[in-house]
């Protein structure tokens, strides 16, 4: 089993629709690349060896008791450095 992201798929807009299995991949960050290229590997190898795989693409899902640091944007300084001085933000 191989845990990617839905990430792969690209961005979605508030009123797209949904990815589903044969939405093309348009990773649109590093993590979301390397991603990408690793489904791409696990896929190979069930293409090349008979390796039995799966794949799944799982998405963030918040609610309401989710630690608030997680609400954030991943693109948010504020996520990743809490503490950072206001001008590093």
């Amino acid at each position: 089993m191989h845990v990617s992201t839905d990430e792969v798929f690209g961005s979605l807009g508030p009123h797209d629709a949904p990815f589903n299995e044969s939405t093309p991949f348009a990773p649109n960050s590093p993590y979301a690349a390397s991603k990408a290229a690793a489904d791409h590997l696990v896929r190979a190898y069930y293409h090349t060896y008979g390796l039995p795989t799966l794949i799944v693409n799982c998405s963030n899902n918040y609610g309401p008791y989710q630690f608030s640091r997680e609400a954030h944007s991943p693109h948010d300084p504020e996520r990743h450095h809490p503490q950072a001085p206001a001008g590093l933000r």
